[in-house]
């Protein structure tokens, strides 16, 4: 007979807001468990303090790895838009800029791709 053991946890920092940094399964202890994590998990944790939330289990391992992939992609989903967010205001500042100014500036590699990135007309 099969038996539910396994959980579903994601890792908080403590900032106000709290950032989502971990998402992850396996067993009981697993989730409070700072061991086999590796050094950027622990540079976080150190900087920023840590939340664990045990947000699924027990269940079969099969459910927990589905709802692993689910919230790994939300969060893929979250960070995409923030960075739309973000390229879209920083596009609406430097439309106002001639492309053959920034051109001029000493960073000419970063602003090589503006055309591409921002779809300048031509």
């Amino acid at each position: 007979m099969r038996v539910a053991k396994f959980f579903g946890y994601k890792h908080w920092t403590l900032e106000d807001p709290p950032r989502c940094f971990n998402v992850g399964k396996g067993l009981k202890g697993r989730a409070h468990s700072h061991k086999r994590r590796n050094h950027k998990w622990h540079a976080i944790v150190k900087r920023y303090g840590l939340r664990i939330e045990v947000c699924v289990g027990p269940v079969f391992n099969e459910e927990a790895c589905a709802w692993e992939i689910e919230q790994i992609a939300v969060m893929q989903l979250i960070i995409l838009m923030m960075t739309k967010t973000i390229l879209d205001v920083i596009s609406r500042k430097v439309v106002r800029v001639r492309l053959v100014d920034l051109l001029a500036m000493k960073h000419v590699k970063r602003f090589a791709n503006l055309r591409q990135v921002f779809q300048f007309p031509r």
